[in-house]
């Protein structure tokens, strides 16, 4: 065992926010690129977030040059890019370029990663660059980004939606739970010990479907929310129709399980924000959410075959 002790990476939505605070006070990294990970399942939503915040420094400032690109836009030029990068400001203020979806861009015009890299460090005042670029194949055309010296290279993958292995059936200790909430407090809510489980349990550990879900609750003026108000309000949408189904399964219910199932099958059901779910979608919120009881019901029992408590 190594004497010194391996620091744990934060997790992505604790990334997000250093970042996003960071930009909202003008302390913005450069290079700073925001990619997908190498492994497990990406999610999005944190690098947006990311550009939003420093969108909204960016244009605040006057005396700041800012060049924004989107790479999907049908006028996308990478000539504007070059030019940028390879001119100096005319008045001699800071320049900036903001290079969101970029992975389509950047593919298709090969050695435009190379130019970036080269104009982030040429010159004795190059320009700030923050680029995302994400989906398959991101990682491979962002290389020559990932080679230049100083460059802060974020990947988010998505929340974990299962305690940690030391905390196991504590699923309020969960990435996505403590996520939840953490927003419910910025929100003005106070999510009571297994609200935050349940809200996850219902919604999954998506952060913008966290965060509307957050949002529906204030709206119908919550303010202390416990797990009771949590399974209330959830237990007639697409969540609860789907959770009633796989707890049939589970506890060997078989008429609720089969009326459930044809309920979801006749009618659909409908989501939180009232959007409604075709047959198709909600059997397959019904078969996806039973894999993931089934997944939380093999960590439980694995942790009380090891001696765990239940009160744990």
């Amino acid at each position: 065992m190594n004497s010194a002790k391996r620091t744990r990476k934060p997790d992505p939505a604790s990334t997000c926010r250093e970042l996003c605070a960071a930009a909202s006070e003008g302390e913005i990294h450069s290079p700073l690129v925001l990619h997908s990970p190498s492994r497990g399942e990406e999610e999005p939503w944190f690098a947006e977030q990311i550009l939003v915040a420093v969108r909204t420094w960016a244009r605040q400032q006057e005396d700041l040059d800012l060049l924004e690109v989107d790479g999907v836009d049908p006028d996308f030029d990478p000539a504007s890019i070059e030019a940028f990068l390879g001119s100096a400001s005319l008045f001699g203020s800071e320049r900036m370029m903001i290079f969101s979806r970029a992975t389509a861009a950047l593919k298709r015009h090969k050695s435009l990663a190379a130019a970036i890299a080269s104009g982030c460090q040429g010159g004795e005042s190059p320009p700030r660059v923050v680029l995302e670029a994400s989906g398959k194949g991101a990682n491979k055309v962002l290389e020559p980004l990932f080679l230049v010296k100083g460059v802060r290279a974020e990947a988010f993958r998505s929340l974990y939606g299962d305690p940690p292995p030391w905390k196991p059936g504590n699923f309020d200790a969960s990435e996505a739970a403590l996520f939840a909430a953490f927003e419910a407090k910025n929100m003005g809510l106070d999510l009571a010990p297994g609200a935050p489980a349940a809200l996850i349990r219902y919604v999954g550990g998506r952060p913008g479907k966290i965060i509307g879900s957050l949002e529906h609750l204030r709206l119908l003026g919550c303010t202390k929310v416990g797990e009771a108000e949590v399974l209330e309000i959830a237990g007639g949408g697409a969540e609860g129709t789907a959770l009633d189904f796989a707890e049939a399964v589970f506890a060997g219910d078989g008429a609720k399980a089969f009326e459930r199932l044809g309920h979801m099958r006749r009618l659909g059901v409908r989501t939180w924000d009232g959007r409604r779910l075709p047959p198709r979608e909600a059997a397959h919120a019904a078969l996806s959410l039973l894999a993931r009881e089934r997944s939380k019901t093999s960590i439980v029992t694995a942790a009380l075959s090891g001696g765990a408590k239940a009160a744990d």
